[in-house]
């Protein structure tokens, strides 16, 4: 694969990080199909309906738009013909009432 080929699929996920890093729960699902899986550190969700409820609970590092998603490189695997996955490492700053405050 070339660095031209990686760029192409990794831009997919960069919308999502961004809304939910403003609380826009109704674009974070958009990134999303219908039938879409998104297993993360905070849950395992099925379909946009999901997406859109940890956007808007508590699961979701977001306390009115102040937080930071910081990602690393990603590695795309095909898993099958049409199943890629997508593993990586990030990190998200939270602005909260206390300060400052990082998860990894």
């Amino acid at each position: 694969m070339v660095v031209e080929d990686e760029l192409a699929i990794q831009p997919p996920d960069r919308p999502l990080r961004l809304a939910v890093d403003v609380g826009d729960a109704d674009e974070a699902a958009n990134v999303f199909t219908e039938d879409c899986v998104y297993d993360v550190d905070v849950g395992r969700m099925a379909g946009r309906d999901a997406v859109r409820k940890m956007v808007r609970g508590r699961a979701a590092p977001v306390d009115g738009g102040q937080c930071a998603h910081q990602i690393g490189p990603a590695l795309v695997e095909l898993r099958g013909p049409s199943v890629p996955s997508q593993p990586g490492y990030s990190r998200v700053y939270l602005q909260t009432a206390r300060g400052l405050t990082s998860t990894a």
